[in-house]
């Protein structure tokens, strides 16, 4: 109310502004997605430093997964 004020057509420039920022910021991200041409190279890339192997990373993930839950439900209880 502010920023728009009370007047008539207030709320849909304030709706336009929204929505125009919300789809920039999504359209930035598509671009990324986009320039990406094989993810699966990609992600290779980025974990060939890691000597797991994708099982002993699956079981880490989950036991990290488990653990996060437990220390929530132990905070909720305080």
């Amino acid at each position: 109310m502010r920023l728009y004020g009370s007047r008539k057509g207030s709320l849909s420039i304030a709706s336009e502004r929204a929505f125009t920022t919300w789809l920039s910021q999504v359209s930035e991200a598509l671009d990324i997605a986009e320039s990406i041409e094989d993810p699966v190279e990609t992600i290779y890339g980025m974990l060939s430093h890691v000597k797991r192997t994708g099982v002993k990373l699956q079981h880490e993930a989950g036991r990290t997964r488990t653990d996060r839950v437990l220390e929530y439900r132990d905070a909720a209880r305080l």
